[in-house]
């Protein structure tokens, strides 16, 4: 597995996508300004961008570029060990949860060469 520890930006949805969008990402960890919470955006959905915060459920606050589709299911607590029987399980080609040691979002992902990635915070 590698293991990729890194600072968070903290940013708002719209940034966040368009750095997902220029880095070539299928998925963005970053700290939402608008709510302090750790967040991911992804594509997909029928706007083509979703977002999934770890607590908030509300649409990004102000005035937005993007439409987005806010994900309503809670973000599960597991360990790493649970997030990857729950990857492999569903199939997912990746899984933002949150860590169970930590409390902070992570983001597991099925890597190009079969391996697994894990992103976390810094």
């Amino acid at each position: 597995m590698r293991r990729k520890r890194c600072p968070l930006r903290t940013c708002r949805p719209d940034e966040a996508a368009l750095t997902m969008d220029l880095m070539d990402y299928r998925v963005h960890l970053f700290v939402d300004a608008d709510t302090g919470e750790d967040a991911v955006v992804y594509r997909g959905g029928p706007t083509g961008y979703r977002l999934a915060r770890l607590a908030g459920l509300a649409p990004p606050a102000g005035t937005v570029t993007t439409p987005w589709v806010v994900n309503v299911h809670p973000v599960p607590r597991l360990t790493l060990e649970a997030a990857v029987e729950r990857l492999d399980a569903l199939e997912l080609p990746f899984l933002f949860f949150r860590d169970a040691g930590t409390d902070r979002g992570a983001v597991l992902y099925q890597r190009y060469d079969g391996h697994y990635g894990l992103v976390t915070a810094a």
